[in-house]
């Protein structure tokens, strides 16, 4: 397809799953650009897919977040040319499923944009007429899929496309803005605290692990699992700081054991054990370093007491809005690593309003939700951050 073809599709503007890239959202696979047999390419000119896939792979952290909820958005008018339901939500690993929940747009402009790997319970018949920014259905990983990740794969004259443009993607982004598909550096993407080891369904992708981020002082074994984005290894450390800032641990070779089945292109989960001599009851920092950059540093309680030992609200987040193309995005800001005291897999209550009148309510795992803004007025997002028991203070933000 030429640039002016191109030119003349209505641009994208935002990508079709609740949530960040680089956050709470993971870039796994494009489309492959190389049609030799055997070699892959995509648009950074890199190796991030694999030999012949057909659409974008955006990944999630966990079967907890499909449970919750994760929104999957139209990203254009259309109409709904295909619908297919009814298959298991939670396949992982080497999978022979080929059927998936899926849904087929048909855009105005002759495009159809396909949703792979969909929970099932789709309310979509064929025919009926969709608009940019609502909501599809929600994202898990039905059919031949390894990991919880929405598949998106837009077809022009019935080739594959793939919508982020790059050095070996020829002519403009088919995005608006275009989304940072990745990180060019190491992160934590997530990190849980247990007292337990991480095993069976403790382990990723299920993470049904007990956490906390309060221990009773005295000698105890202390289970971290860190889940990092952009790994390539590295000179590692784990380190517990006492609250007066001296070393309690400083493991400079910490036996790491992989938690669960990665999907690789630098995603990995690592459980590391420390036995801690929680000799003082305050605030200690648990950190992680590598190649000599902390990359993780947070709060541990330590009390003197088991009844001592509570459940506490999420941490506080901030709240923007993005709007693009008459699509506003309601974007929550929050550290990845410790978004609660506890380590509590957080959930968010979107509410969208126009003066009194309230727009849209969900309650999504996702660091974004997405709204088509109304003809005239502005709109305030609220956000409520809540553990399932307690909830943060709500933030608002407004389109104007």
């Amino acid at each position: 397809m030429g640039q002016l073809v191109a030119a003349a599709f209505a641009a994208l503007a935002f990508w079709p799953q609740a949530g960040v890239l680089g956050q709470d959202l993971y870039y796994a696979n494009s489309v492959d650009l190389d049609p030799a047999a055997g070699a892959t390419l995509d648009p950074l000119c890199g190796h991030r897919t694999y030999d012949t896939h057909s659409g974008v792979d955006v990944t999630m952290r966990s079967f907890r977040e499909v449970k919750i909820g994760v929104p999957v958005f139209s990203v254009s008018d259309g109409k709904i040319a295909e619908v297919q339901d009814g298959m298991f939500d939670f396949r992982f690993g080497p999978t022979v499923s080929t059927f998936d929940n899926h849904l087929i747009v048909e855009a105005p402009d002759g495009r159809f944009f396909v949703y792979g790997h969909l929970r099932h319970g789709l309310p979509w018949k064929r025919g009926q007429s969709v608009h940019a920014g609502q909501q599809l259905a929600w994202a898990a990983s039905s059919g031949n899929s390894s990991w919880p990740h929405l598949h998106l794969t837009e077809l022009v004259d019935g080739a594959p496309r793939d919508p982020f443009a790059g050095p070996c993607r020829a002519g403009p982004s088919d995005f608006a803005s275009q989304p940072q598909p990745f990180r060019d550096a190491p992160y934590v993407r997530n990190l849980v605290v247990s007292p337990r080891l991480f095993k069976g369904q403790a382990q990723l992708p299920w993470d049904e692990a007990v956490r906390t981020g309060t221990f009773v002082r005295g000698t105890r074994d202390v289970w971290l699992r860190l889940e990092l984005g952009e790994y390539a290894g590295g000179a590692e450390r784990v380190q517990l700081v006492r609250p007066d800032g001296s070393l309690a641990v400083d493991d400079a070779t910490p036996a790491k054991t992989v938690d669960g089945i990665g999907q690789g292109h630098g995603q990995a989960a690592f459980d590391v054990h420390e036995r801690v001599q929680f000799g003082v009851a305050g605030t200690w920092r648990l950190r992680y370093v590598l190649d000599g950059k902390t990359l993780a540093d947070a709060p541990l309680r330590v009390v003197t007491r088991t009844a001592q030992v509570r459940n506490r609200p999420p941490n506080p987040v901030t709240v923007s809005m993005v709007v693009t193309n008459g699509i506003a995005q309601c974007v929550v800001a929050t550290p990845l690593a410790a978004r609660d005291p506890d380590f509590d897999v957080v959930r968010y209550r979107y509410r969208w309003r126009a003066g009194t009148k309230v727009l849209r309510t969900v309650t999504s795992a996702a660091l974004s939700d997405v709204l088509p803004l109304p003809a005239s007025g502005t709109v305030r997002c609220e956000v409520t951050p809540s553990d399932g028991r307690l909830s943060a203070p709500t933030v608002s933000a407004t389109s104007a």
